[in-house]
């Protein structure tokens, strides 16, 4: 619906800017005409994300990233190792509060969990041996897939900016035309 709309909106701008004489008009109509133009493009780049990172637990990389987190602790209660079923389940306290906040210093405490886990992973005396290395490898798929999901949301929040700045930029120039357009139906009749 957004390209179709979008579409139907692009030549707008040239049809009114050919409704003004003014070259200050002509110029407003062009800024706003670009200023569209790029949010159209921001926009499908956001939606292109959303789509990648997944529109809910089970799509894209959230459900990746969500099935190698149930593997890898289904793995874990199996051996019943609690202390390191403990530093899992704080590192999806984590992930949560990165997705809630979207605060990189989660990804940094992420980091750090990881080595910590893995570091507890190779001492566990409870986990079998033959069971570490599954564990170890569906906990690397989670961490990756964690970690594309962050880095492609903090760019988000960029993207977002960006298209606030550039509704802004639209806006003035618009809001302008409006104001010149209703000054000219006033003149024309009175």
């Amino acid at each position: 619906l957004h390209k179709k709309v979008s579409a139907e909106v692009m030549p707008q701008f040239d049809r009114l800017k050919a409704f003004h004489d003014e070259e200050e008009a002509k110029a407003f109509a062009d800024k706003a005409k670009g200023a569209f133009g790029k949010y159209v493009a921001m926009f499908d780049e956001v939606v292109s994300d959303w789509n990648a990172i997944g529109l809910t637990v089970k799509d894209g990389w959230l459900g990746q990233m969500n099935v190698a987190a149930d593997s890898a602790e289904k793995e874990i209660r199996a051996d019943n190792d609690q202390l390191l079923l403990s530093e899992f389940l704080m590192m999806r306290r984590m992930e949560k509060n990165f997705l809630a906040r979207l605060n990189p210093v989660y990804v940094e405490r992420m980091k750090a969990q990881m080595t910590r886990f893995d570091n507890l992973l190779a001492e566990s005396t409870i986990i079998h041996a033959d069971d570490k290395p599954i564990i170890e490898k569906t906990f690397d798929d989670y961490f990756a897939q964690f970690l594309k999901v962050a880095e492609r949301r903090l760019e988000m929040v960029e993207d977002e900016q960006i298209m606030r700045n550039l509704y802004r930029e639209a806006m003035p120039p618009l809001e302008a035309l409006l104001a010149d357009a209703r000054e000219d139906r006033e003149l024309a009749t009175t």
